[in-house]
């Protein structure tokens, strides 16, 4: 609308919406309705997951979320079954909003691992780890890197993970009630052609430019990190320009 708008006006324009008007002119998470099944041995081993989605989209365009691809190897499982529904519905087209759509599938997921934990007395961790799988089994290829057990035990002993009670309304800080919790995501590693330029100052420290685009997850600071591990720089002494 900007662009179109600078055109028949022949100047800048800026587009500013309402939070009302962000729903209906820039798109908005779909609406899920999620059931998750699993079976496990009395040990806590997997036997059986079954997990379907049903989102909206609109009549004019479909859009649909990943919502159930973690499902498929988040987990060591023998047997898996997963249906994605789309719905079209009187609504605007749906689009990534903060996140794509494994997050909701993974919410999904993990809150019916914690159940399962309770259900069999495990740990919510340890459930975790007895069921990590050392390959992809939903493509039967192996991993090109997986630290998801180091992860863990990094985050249990930094968050005194000891020291939690698993029974409800047991752990209280005065008057309020406390909860721990934790649960597993994963995001796949897509590739794209890419390009970066660097120059050294005579200062001592580097530019590097790259027609990147920082929405809010970190690029600037994640691209940063990655041009001064490869120049074996100071991240402090290196700028980054992003555009």
């Amino acid at each position: 609308l900007a662009a179109l708008g600078a055109r028949v006006a022949g100047r800048p324009v800026k587009l500013v919406l309402s939070r009302r008007e962000m729903y209906y002119g820039v798109g908005y998470r779909p609406h899920t309705v999620q059931r998750a099944a699993l079976g496990a041995s009395r040990d806590g081993q997997l036997q059986a997951i079954r997990h379907e989605g049903h989102q909206e989209t609109s009549t004019y365009e479909e859009f649909t979320e990943a919502l159930l691809s973690a499902t498929r190897f988040l987990h060591s499982c023998p047997n898996v079954h997963t249906r994605h529904r789309i719905a079209p519905m009187n609504v605007h087209t749906p689009t990534y909003m903060r996140a794509p759509g494994e997050a909701s599938g993974a919410y999904a997921l993990e809150s019916a691992m914690d159940e399962l934990a309770v259900a069999l007395n495990i740990d919510p961790v340890e459930l975790r780890l007895r069921n990590e799988p050392d390959r992809d089994e939903f493509k039967n290829l192996p991993f090109s890197s997986r630290s998801t057990k180091e992860c863990y035990r990094v985050a249990t002993e930094r968050f005194g993970w000891s020291q939690r009670t698993a029974e409800p309304r047991s752990m209280r800080d005065g008057r309020m009630l406390i909860g721990w919790g934790m649960a597993s995501a994963t995001y796949p590693m897509n590739y794209a052609p890419a390009s970066a330029k660097a120059r050294l100052l005579p200062d001592g420290t580097a530019e590097v430019m790259s027609a990147a685009s920082d929405m809010g997850p970190g690029t600037w600071t994640s691209m940063t990190q990655v041009a001064a591990d490869t120049l074996g720089l100071p991240i402090e002494r290196v700028k980054f320009t992003l555009g």
